[in-house]
């Protein structure tokens, strides 16, 4: 996938739930997702993977 998509994923949940909560749901520091936006450093697909997880269950109705 081209960094650029990335890049908007990244941004997009950023913007929907912050840079802390981002960061902690892909066990990475803040610096280091704040570059993966930038530009500054390449994401990992893995690391993309766990972000699509991470967003489909933000969209899941809770149960309960």
């Amino acid at each position: 996938m081209p960094e650029v998509t990335k890049q908007e994923l990244l941004r997009k949940a950023v913007e929907r739930i912050g840079l802390s909560e981002v960061a902690l749901a892909l066990r990475s520091p803040p610096e280091l997702v704040s570059a993966w936006i930038s530009g500054h450093a390449a994401m990992p697909d893995r690391m993309l993977l766990m972000l699509a997880d991470f967003l489909d269950a933000l969209g899941r109705p809770e149960k309960g």
